[in-house]
């Protein structure tokens, strides 16, 4: 009765087939494409950030969340708004408009570095999350072609995009620490979102299906939509738990040198990225249920000396860990992703937002962890929330099987 009921839920009319994209245009995507990697940039300075502004020094950890939550708002905000009147401005226009607010945001912090009251940093902080929020809105308009086409792939460029954009300014604030101030930093970082700015203004737009064409959904489950959208949640909160506060937490728990912890910080990015690119061949060979539960375990047992390390070798040695075991999930997810939402454009806009606004939220509740309970607690709280991921992926799994429509004998 129960699988009736499920199967007269589905649509009887089969979904069009995405059309994809001229393959004369695919070049002109891809400097669209890499702006991915300004997101990643803008988003993975504020761990590097914290540090760079001493904030290790007797700085209240709810204070250092309320940075996160300041971005983060401006974030949903601009990307909501924008979302909502992306009739009224053509993808290009957004991102040009968000790299120069990022360009504007970096050069106000600049003069707003302490001892300058820490409300200029929030209002600064306000304008990077406004632009970041801007960018994802004008990117996801452009490659809406290539998400409908080929929607895994393009989904997992995009994360390794990001992560390169934040392993690079992470190495990069921790080269620059002892050499330049950190006013002299945040105007070499407001270089990024120039350079982007520059590019994105020699180039056209490139054409993104009407808007409003009507959609039909191929075996679509909002349950579904709801499941994934929190998996992205968890597990990229989970990450950057540990790229907000694992600077902190080396300095003030092992008395590590500032700049060798965002070197720290950058191994754990640098083994996310190559995990994700490496997950790209296993999802092909190995089990996704095995690299589900791999995952999951390595991820859970890295935290644990993390939180137990007195070296910052073992520390080292645990964020790679602990990067290796994330980086199976999202490439996982994106697959399933993909073949479950190919015909709804406007699933990936929220897919993304989803994720990078745990990113940032959990970090913020994180501030609170360190104040009342220390950072060695706060360091447990993201294994817990990688339990949570794993309990997600099975139930997307087992939603999709009794959603899937048995075959006639």
């Amino acid at each position: 009765m129960a699988s009736t009921t499920l199967r007269s839920n589905l649509p009887t009319e089969p979904a069009p087939e995405p059309r994809a994209p001229a393959a004369n245009t695919a070049p002109a995507i891809v400097p669209w494409m890499a702006g991915f990697f300004l997101c990643g940039c803008l988003l993975g300075m504020l761990g590097s950030l914290v540090v760079a502004w001493r904030y290790y020094i007797d700085v209240d950890s709810r204070l250092i969340g309320l940075h996160f939550l300041v971005f983060d708002a401006g974030m949903l905000a601009v990307h909501f708004a924008t979302r909502r009147r992306t009739i009224l401005a053509s993808g290009r226009f957004l991102a040009l408009i968000a790299s120069a607010v990022g360009v504007a945001g970096l050069v106000g912090l600049s003069f707003a570095v302490p001892p300058a009251s820490v409300l200029w940093r929030l209002f600064a902080l306000l304008m990077l999350g406004s632009a970041t929020g801007a960018v994802f809105s004008g990117l996801f308009q452009m490659l809406r072609p290539w998400q409908m086409a080929q929607p895994a792939v393009t989904l997992n460029l995009n994360g390794v995009f990001f992560g390169m954009g934040a392993l690079f300014v992470t190495l990069l604030i921790g080269g620059t620490y002892r050499v330049y101030s950190a006013q002299v930093e945040m105007l070499i970082l407001a270089a990024i979102p120039l350079v982007f700015l520059l590019v994105w203004w020699t180039r056209k737009d490139v054409p993104a299906p009407p808007l409003n064409q009507p959609v039909r959904f191929a075996g679509f489950s909002p349950v579904a939509a709801v499941l994934f959208g929190l998996l992205l949640f968890f597990q990229f909160g989970n990450e950057w738990c540990l790229s907000a506060w694992l600077p902190l937490f080396l300095i003030r728990r092992l008395g590590c040198d500032p700049g060798t912890a965002i070197f720290v910080l950058g191994l754990f990015f640098f083994a996310l990225v190559m995990g994700r690119l490496a997950a790209q061949t296993l999802l092909k060979r190995v089990s996704h249920t095995k690299l589900l539960v791999g995952g999951t375990l390595i991820a859970v047992l890295g935290y644990i000396p993390l939180s137990m390390t007195k070296s910052v070798a073992g520390a080292a040695m645990a964020v790679v860990i602990i990067g290796c075991g994330f980086a199976t999930i999202y490439p996982l997810v994106a697959e399933k992703a993909g073949k479950r939402f190919v015909s709804y454009p406007g699933f990936y806009d929220a897919f993304f937002v989803a994720a990078t606004s745990g990113a940032i939220f959990a970090p913020w509740l994180l501030g609170y962890v360190d104040h009342y309970f220390g950072l060695s607690l706060a360091m447990l709280i993201p294994a817990f929330g990688t339990v949570a991921v794993f309990v997600l992926v099975l139930m997307i799994m087992l939603e999709a099987k009794l959603m899937t429509e048995p075959k006639a004998t």
